[in-house]
């Protein structure tokens, strides 16, 4: 975590390296299901940090592969 800090990650790529970072932190699947969120939600509109906002309000379960969904518990 440290390093994607000291190398600006998170500035560099945007909205992905947010979720990136936040897989890590957490060790929770967040990209894929934020593509899948946008895509059902948003297929018109470039990713953006704007978008963290209502993605947090999305059920994760949704938007997440079955097979990963038994460690959500």
């Amino acid at each position: 975590l440290d390093e994607f800090e000291r190398t600006d990650f998170v500035e560099q790529c945007g909205v992905v390296g947010h979720l990136i970072v936040e897989e890590h932190r957490t060790g929770r699947l967040k990209v894929l299901p934020f593509l899948k969120w946008w895509r059902t939600h948003f297929p018109d509109e470039a990713h953006s940090m704007d978008l963290l906002e209502p993605f947090a309000h999305a059920n994760l379960r949704d938007y997440t592969p079955l097979d990963y969904q038994n460690g959500m518990d």
